[in-house]
């Protein structure tokens, strides 16, 4: 009988074992994902660092860039001033009318203006606003015919 009990204390051992086989391999899955975690901070800083240097970079052309517009638009205010003072001589309709012109530059003198990419965005942007308020005015006028008045809530 002492053979049968130390045979059912030997089998009695076999799900312990079981047991602790499934601890070891959970422990060694836990590391890994340990691991794993480790390994994407490491890559989130990294690519955190390389995007903050990216925007450093793009925040440094863009205030260039904003410097540059300053200055063009200080030299065009001055160059006004000057010739403005140099055309006092003559009427006040001549002035008013030269003033306009200079608004609105030749399309040669305004691509040569037009350095910055911002600045050509802006226009590009102006010249469809009005391409577009143009259409939807023919489109109104083609729905309402007998409208002598144009509908302007959506214009600014």
């Amino acid at each position: 009988m002492s053979i049968g009990a130390r045979l059912g204390r030997g089998l009695g051992g076999i799900p312990e074992l079981l047991r602790l086989t499934q601890v070891v391999n959970i422990g060694k899955i836990a590391a890994q994902a340990a691991r794993a975690v480790r390994v994407a901070e490491t890559v989130t800083g990294v690519l955190s660092a390389f995007f903050i240097a990216v925007d450093v970079f793009f925040v440094f052309l863009d205030s260039r860039e904003i410097h540059n517009i300053r200055r063009d638009y200080a030299l065009k205010s001055s160059q006004q001033e000057s010739t403005s003072n140099q055309t006092t001589g003559l009427n006040e309709q001549t002035s008013n009318n030269r003033d306009t012109t200079n608004l609105l530059p030749s399309n040669n003198q305004q691509a040569e203006e037009l350095k910055s990419e911002t600045m050509k965005f802006v226009t590009k942007i102006k010249d469809t606003t009005e391409e577009l308020r143009t259409i939807l005015d023919t489109l109104r006028d083609a729905l309402n015919p007998n409208s002598e008045t144009p509908n302007t809530d959506n214009c600014e």
